[in-house]
């Protein structure tokens, strides 16, 4: 039986539909039959009648034609995220005490990474991504494939529209209009740029909100209370309004995969750094500790990962840290990049940056590598990028 299986190896035919196989070929590229499989049909029914059985079988095809043997894609991983702080919800409309915590430890010194310009992607990328894009009279939306084909400017009005982002069934959009001067209030619009409706209305500085997980409620910057900006959340129709955060200045707030919590960018230690609290305003835990942190940052689709910015103005780079503060990577070198926003697929990350003279969207892979630019607008202004369904 040896001597069969190596003859077989050795075989320049297919012995299922008489293709030309080269020596060593396991599978035929006509049927996609594995010589091995055959040979174990051999030896169970016999000489005979697996002679008797490959005539049947070549004759079906003859007829039939030979059948595609189709492969299920991969399925998408789970936007899931085990709970790293413990805790009960609460539903006070007043801000809760907050508990702080720090560890002075020193700031690490990043692992650094250099990309490579690669071709444009065909059909390799997943999903949109929404970005605000200029006009020549003021900012508006705009819309895109992830592999930058199909762009679609969504709003087109005198007024600034920016701060968008998409929620998590991919219907519907939610972005900061201008009223007048800095007053802005939060806005949804359907993904094809319809529907208007305001959720916000109290004259003040309202920005960055982003859909919980479910879509069931929005978390966005506001200074309503008077003061400072802080975090709010609301109802994803505009109801039921409160604050959660009250020390510092609060800001671009992100919700993790899990649902329970919240990340955003804060000042409550001095220096700005991103911290995660309870999505009802509690447990407060500092996760950077990296000088020139920014605000606009995003989580991997398993939520153990950050991507964010920091850096000087104009030398600003794109890292990723682990959630518990270890493993800080520096993505980008060079450039002034900005506002990083991870594929829900996985694997990839776009972000604003500055590298070829004007704000531009680019993506790269979520390792650094395989760069490219979304957008080639030389008189225009794109940024604030956010990746969704």
């Amino acid at each position: 039986m040896l001597a069969v299986r190596r003859s077989l190896l050795h075989k320049k035919e297919c012995r299922w539909c008489g293709a030309e196989l080269e020596a060593g070929q396991l599978f035929c590229r006509i049927c996609g039959v594995n010589r091995f499989i055959r040979l174990q049909l051999w030896e169970m029914i016999g000489c005979g009648a697996f002679t008797g059985l490959s005539g049947l079988i070549i004759g079906s095809i003859i007829l039939l034609g030979i059948p595609r043997i189709i492969v299920a894609p991969a399925s998408q991983p789970s936007i899931t995220v085990s709970s790293v702080i413990v805790g009960s919800a609460v539903t006070n409309t007043q801000p809760p005490t907050e508990k702080l915590t720090s560890t002075p430890t020193p700031k690490p010194s990043p692992t650094r990474f250099s990309p490579s310009l690669t071709p444009r992607p065909n059909n390799i990328l997943q999903g949109h991504i929404v970005f605000t894009c200029y006009d020549d009279h003021d900012d508006e939306l705009c819309l895109m494939n992830a592999n930058g084909t199909g762009l679609t400017q969504l709003t087109n009005n005198s007024v600034q529209d920016f701060y968008a982002s998409l929620s998590h069934d991919g219907k519907y959009i939610v972005f900061s209009r201008q009223i007048s001067g800095s007053k802005h209030e939060i806005y949804r619009i359907n993904v094809d740029g319809s529907t208007l409706k305001q959720l916000t209305d109290n004259n003040k500085e309202n920005y960055a909100p982003t859909y919980s997980p479910d879509n069931t409620q929005i978390v966005f910057t506001s200074n309503q209370a008077g003061g400072k900006l802080q975090i709010w959340a609301m109802d994803s129709d505009g109801q039921n309004s409160h604050q959660l955060t009250s020390d510092g200045i609060n800001e671009d707030p992100v919700w993790l995969p899990d649902g329970q919590h919240i990340s955003f960018s804060s000042t409550r230690f001095d220096d700005t750094q991103i911290w995660i609290m309870r999505k009802d305003g509690s447990e407060f835990r500092k996760v950077t500790n990296v000088e020139g942190v920014s605000g606009r940052h995003s989580w991997s689709a398993d939520g153990k990962i950050l991507v964010f910015y920091a850096g000087k103005k104009k030398s600003r780079n794109i890292y990723t840290i682990n959630i518990d503060g270890t493993n800080l990577r520096q993505l980008t070198n060079g450039g002034d990049d900005l506002a990083p926003s991870w594929s829900p697929y996985g694997g990839w990350i776009t972000f604003t940056s500055y590298r070829d003279g004007n704000n531009e969207i680019y993506i790269m892979k979520d390792d650094g590598s395989s760069l490219l630019n979304l957008t080639q607008n030389a008189s225009s202004e794109d940024y604030q990028p956010r990746w969704g369904p």
